[in-house]
């Protein structure tokens, strides 16, 4: 296990060879799609998850859990690993003791290179999708951590340090783009809410009885709180 400043850019060396430096440069650009994805939520999280998969070791798959510090809950937003789906993954989530509330609670990541010698001992999840190393590192919005990104290898692994810059990186852009998707729902909803505020106001105005007052109220209420539940 190892921790590592969670800020720090994807080095730039001079000694690269052709091939290294064109993926490097590759690397680069598939960051910059990170920025370029939009609103979605759901493709954000796949374009972070498939970059994850492509550019580093993680033949066993990627997994993007959010937090909700103030509820200190786990979400897996995004998992591709193989055979598992993000219900089951998120059921083996501990909610102490384990290397993704390490990585919160300290804003490091965890590195480990052979899961057999796992700090936090043994994971069901590891044997049942064949984890032999991965590596986790903090999401990190404004100075908070809002979720985990991990990368999983079948084979113990002896991770390099440009590949966990570019897991770090990753994250960064990660935080920004799961910010401004989020912001996007959030003030999405308070215009449509807005909204189906006014409609309402319009339509007292144009009833003519009671009833219709009535009615108009209680649509308009059970409108708003269900579009508040979606």
């Amino acid at each position: 296990m190892s921790a590592s400043d969670p800020s720090r850019p994807v080095p730039d060396f001079d000694g690269l060879n052709k091939w290294q430096r064109q993926h490097h440069d590759r690397r680069l650009s598939a960051l910059a799609q990170i920025e370029l994805v939009g609103e979605s939520m759901d493709l954000v999280l796949e374009t972070i998850a498939g970059i994850t998969e492509e550019y580093l070791p993680a033949t066993r798959g990627v997994g993007i859990t959010l937090w909700d510090p103030e509820s200190e809950r786990y979400l897996v937003a995004r998992s591709t690993i193989p055979g598992q789906d993000r219900a089951g993954v998120e059921a083996r989530i501990r909610p102490t003791g384990g290397a993704t509330r390490w990585i919160i609670d300290r804003k490091e990541a965890v590195v480990v290179g052979d899961v057999a010698d796992d700090p936090f001992g043994p994971n069901p999840l590891a044997a049942e999708a064949g984890i032999g190393a991965y590596a986790g590192v903090p999401i990190l919005g404004h100075g908070e951590v809002i979720g985990v990104i991990y990368a999983m290898n079948a084979d113990p692994t002896d991770w390099l340090e440009v590949d966990l810059a570019f897991l770090h990186a990753i994250a960064n852009r990660a935080a920004m783009a799961i910010t401004n998707a989020r912001l996007f729902v959030a003030t999405r909803a308070a215009r449509d809410r807005a909204q189906a505020v006014s409609e309402v106001g319009e339509a007292l105005i144009r009833a003519a009885h009671l009833e219709e007052v009535l009615r108009i109220v209680v649509d308009g209420v059970a409108g708003y709180l269900f579009s508040d539940r979606v």
